[in-house]
């Protein structure tokens, strides 16, 4: 893995692990059955050559929608339909 890796990096490819994974098949690198992509992310990070991918924003910053009581708030989406014609049609005998 680590040598795909560093192949791929050499020749200024990108090198997760989905790359490595298509580079060792293309290649026929890998034993009869290949690992799987988060198998190979998983090897990559116990070597320590990817960095961690911090969170952008901690899940507790987030604002719950809700009110302190119930029934508090109301919405409706709603439109209207006119099923038939103002205007009626007078028949004349």
């Amino acid at each position: 893995m680590l040598t795909i890796r560093r192949r791929l990096t050499a020749k200024g490819w990108d090198a997760g692990p989905k790359s490595v994974w298509h580079a060792g098949i293309d290649d026929a690198l890998f034993p009869s059955k290949p690992p799987s992509v988060s198998t190979i992310a998983r090897m990559l990070a116990e070597a320590g050559v990817v960095a961690a991918n911090p969170r952008k924003r901690p899940r507790k910053s987030s604002i719950r929608f809700q009110r302190a009581a119930a029934m508090q708030l109301w919405q409706l989406d709603a439109f209207t339909y006119a099923l038939f014609a103002e205007e009626r049609l007078q028949v004349t005998v």
